[in-house]
């Protein structure tokens, strides 16, 4: 079949290529005997508004992509290509690659023919891969990204073949491919499960359980099914998790647990592997929008000996990043543990860290409570080391805050020497 293309000389050639492919296929008779199965993306002309893409709106359209692959919006490019044909889309692809600069990415969002490939994978990966397998090794190369961040989970098996036949060329690129045979083996259960990791451990592949994002190429991540076997899989000798575990495949797993069911999640960690084990789930429940304050009330709840080692355990966390320590305090006040908590992400100030953990007293609202907390802390003593700010002795933060709060140079200079000397070296 032959698409009729007008022949439009502009100076850049991903004009030439967007301005004379929004009018493809739009003479008389074009598309006759078309059979694609995208036919039912458009019942008349290709093109809705009727009339092709000058240069001023190729510009403006990219000039209003969102440069943040964090969030992004559907990319007005790809809008463009909705009531495309894939016979269409499959020859911009083949003229596109004509222009290797439009493999360029730019501001988090996908070059033109990357582009162009994605949308071809989605509509009709076999058409896809059939065009992959006719590319030079350095536009595959290109490519190759795109189509291993966008295979679809339908066709995992072939997938797991492509990784294996392509093993150097695919590299790291791999974890889709990876991820969407873990989640089709998940279906089945956690021997099945097991099973493949110990297989594809044995092949060299990494099976971190990663999620991970792509760019603007897309997302990745293992899905498990509605009432998963989570905690036979954490004890499993393929996962083998203990306390203290900080590897990346324990954490997918809990990710995956805590967003199926954080309650059954932290009570079989808490029971089998008491503090320790529920020690750092705050930083996987804060993905949640109200997972900070659920894991406050989980910690309040505690006896005092188990709420006293958790918060210990945080403090090297919340002096050194004290945004942690803001969101932990946040979620807990109007409790009683916002105070406690607060008694351990000040420990920062016997470092020498005024700057960072000063603010975190704007928490207690009075000036003379800010103060007598101050003469009042103890320092704790913390299992892990904290880097003291050997310049601390020279800054004038401490001070000016203390004397800003009310306190005069002979309470100001108390509290200063206070910390002073019982900074530890």
């Amino acid at each position: 079949m032959n698409l009729r293309l007008p022949i439009l000389y502009l100076t850049v050639p991903a004009l030439a290529l967007w301005a004379g492919w929004a009018t493809a296929g739009r003479g008389d008779g074009a598309g006759d005997g078309k059979s694609s199965r995208s036919s039912r993306h458009r019942e008349g002309a290709s093109h809705s508004s009727g009339k092709p893409w000058t240069s001023d709106d190729f510009l403006r359209a990219i000039r209003t992509r969102n440069p943040n692959p964090a969030e992004p919006p559907p990319d007005p490019l790809l809008a463009g290509l909705t009531d495309w044909t894939d016979e269409e889309i499959r020859a911009a692809l083949e003229e596109s690659l004509l222009h290797p600069e439009l493999l360029l990415h730019n501001g988090g969002k996908l070059g033109l023919t990357p582009l162009l490939f994605r949308e071809l994978i989605r509509r009709d990966f076999d058409s896809a891969m059939e065009l992959f397998g006719e590319l030079p090794p350095e536009k595959a190369e290109a490519l190759s990204a795109v189509l291993l961040f966008n295979w679809p989970a339908d066709r995992a098996a072939d997938g797991l073949a492509f990784l294996r036949a392509n093993s150097a060329f695919v590299s790291r690129r791999g974890i889709h491919l990876i991820n969407i045979n873990l989640t089709a083996a998940a279906t089945l259960g956690v021997s099945e499960l097991t099973a493949l990791i110990r297989t594809l451990r044995a092949e060299g592949y990494d099976v971190a359980f990663h999620s991970m994002l792509g760019g603007s190429i897309g997302t990745t991540k293992v899905e498990f099914p509605p009432g998963f076997d989570f905690s036979g899989l954490l004890t499993s000798e393929e996962i083998a998790f203990s306390p203290g575990t900080t590897t990346t495949p324990t954490y997918g797993i809990f990710s995956a647990w805590i967003d199926q069911d954080r309650e059954a999640a932290f009570q079989w960690l808490f029971q089998h592997h008491g503090v320790k084990g529920v020690e750092n789930l705050d930083g996987i429940l804060s993905q949640q929008a109200d997972g900070t304050a659920w894991f406050s009330r989980k910690v309040s709840a505690m006896e005092q000996d188990q709420r006293t080692e958790l918060l210990r355990g945080k403090t090297v966390v919340w002096v050194e990043y004290p945004r942690i320590a803001i969101a932990a305090l946040r979620a807990a006040r109007e409790t009683p543990l916002h105070r406690e908590i607060l008694g351990y992400a000040a420990q920062g100030l016997y470092y020498g860290k005024h700057q960072q953990a000063l603010p975190l007293l704007e928490d207690i609202p009075g000036p003379e409570d800010r103060l007598r907390f101050l003469e009042n802390l103890p320092q704790i003593d913390l299992a892990d080391s904290i880097y003291t700010d050997p310049d601390a002795r020279d800054d004038g933060t401490f001070r000016e805050t203390l004397l800003s709060w009310g306190a005069d140079e002979a309470r100001a200079a108390a509290i200063l020497e206070r910390f002073r000397t019982e900074a530890r070296e």
